[in-house]
């Protein structure tokens, strides 16, 4: 166990830990589009709007787990695609997940939302990328990409989990939702 320390395991923990502290760097500088973020949600909150997201392979994954906890919190989540995906009205919100901003079933999801009026909402690792350019909002996951010593999009997968899990932190002081709200909300049928 201790070569893996001293090896690997050891450099794949240190690029994952490097990515947290340039993720905040970099949210920091994003207050802008994290404020309208939120703000989006809030209203899909207060107005009864659905919630819509879209993330194609391990990224989907990510965007499940963030749409799990806007269930919990009581907004009207859906994941693009499943067989209870509803129809999206005008001014809903399109939260879609892309580290290339280039993923073509991506950007179909985003012009079809367009087409029908939501508001997007981009993920990604590339403010230059097709998709970004399409979004109201677009938050930055500065993850390279590819990622050094982590596999493929690993480390992009990684930022992107604790950049959604911190809009759930501040969905839930927004809200004025204890974080036993959450709790009580959690699946019991596991």
């Amino acid at each position: 166990m201790e070569m893996l320390m001293h090896g690997a395991l050891r450099r794949a923990l240190k690029e994952s830990l490097t990515g947290v502290g340039r993720l905040q760097e970099s949210l920091e500088q994003q207050q802008d589009g994290i404020e309208r973020c939120i703000n989006l949600l809030v209203e899909a909150h207060d107005q009864d709007r659905k919630v819509f997201i879209f993330a194609p392979g391990r990224s989907g994954l990510v965007a499940q787990a963030f749409c799990s906890r806007l269930v919990q919190m009581g907004l009207c989540a859906q994941i693009v695609g499943t067989m209870t995906t509803t129809c999206l009205q005008p001014g809903d919100p399109l939260i879609l997940v892309s580290s290339s901003g280039t993923t073509r079933v991506t950007r179909f999801v985003a012009d079809i939302g367009r087409q029908y009026g939501a508001q997007l909402i981009v993920i990604t690792g590339n403010p230059q990328s097709p998709l970004a350019q399409m979004a109201e909002v677009v938050l930055i996951v500065p993850a390279p990409f590819p990622d050094g010593e982590l596999p493929l999009s690993s480390l992009s997968e990684q930022m992107g989990w604790v950049l959604l899990d911190g809009l759930v932190v501040e969905l839930l002081q927004r809200l004025a939702l204890p974080r036993e709200h959450i709790a009580r909300a959690h699946p019991n049928l596991e």
